[in-house]
């Protein structure tokens, strides 16, 4: 796989296996993803973390900088 660097600007996601740039998401889907996360946050048990998004490394330059 060839690094892209102009894809590390925008989001990209890995849909069936191909790295697929996506648009900024919109103020709804902030909402529908804190929602959760703000509920698994006030019932995790002491010393849990909970995490709200995550990187996947597929290869030694295809993951994503961190910000």
């Amino acid at each position: 796989m060839t690094a892209r660097p102009d894809r590390t600007r925008h989001h990209t996601e890995l849909i069936n296996g191909t790295l697929t740039p996506r648009p900024p998401q919109r103020s709804w889907h902030s909402r529908m993803v804190t929602a959760p996360t703000s509920t698994l946050m006030n019932q995790a048990p002491t010393g849990m973390e909970i995490e709200r998004e995550h990187r996947t490394r597929t290869g030694p330059l295809t993951a994503p900088p961190t910000p």
